[in-house]
């Protein structure tokens, strides 16, 4: 390759890593959620944070990245709030997505178990280990985000 081309060669790189091309697209897609909660409190997630049910922000989903931020809302009740993907999961058939204890009531399915919701992704928190710490308490987000 001569030197003549090289400037333009940079640019379609610079170009393509800039066009959102390379990044994680926002979607609109509607899941199978379910909760998770006693059975997993205080432990290990996939991504080496410790579980807490009682956090409205905790989610698991099979593939997405951990620190994906989704928005959800429940078209029977018109509730809405957002999780951050930290754990893998669901494992049961049918199911895309797995929601913490406290997400669920705020979404108004916990005792149904299963609810079809609205997810949008609203792109990734690349720091999103900072925003979650460790408690036993009912309460381990740091912020409120919008």
């Amino acid at each position: 390759m001569d030197n003549t081309n090289r400037p333009i060669l940079l640019g379609a790189i610079v170009l393509f890593s800039f066009s959102g091309i390379a990044q994680t697209q926002p979607y609109r897609s509607v899941m199978k959620t379910s909760w998770y909660g006693p059975g997993y409190h205080g432990n290990k997630t996939a991504s080496g944070l410790v579980f807490n049910q009682y956090d409205p922000h905790m989610a698991a989903h099979r593939t997405l990245p951990f620190g994906t931020k989704l928005w959800l809302r429940n078209p029977t009740t018109g509730r809405s709030t957002w999780v951050v993907v930290v754990d893998r999961g669901p494992f049961i058939r049918g199911r895309a997505l797995d929601v913490s204890a406290r997400a669920a009531s705020i979404l108004g399915f916990r005792r149904k178990g299963v609810q079809e919701l609205q997810v949008s992704s609203l792109g990734r928190m690349p720091d999103y280990r900072r925003f979650f710490r460790p408690t036993n308490g009912p309460v381990t987000s740091v912020a409120m985000l919008p």
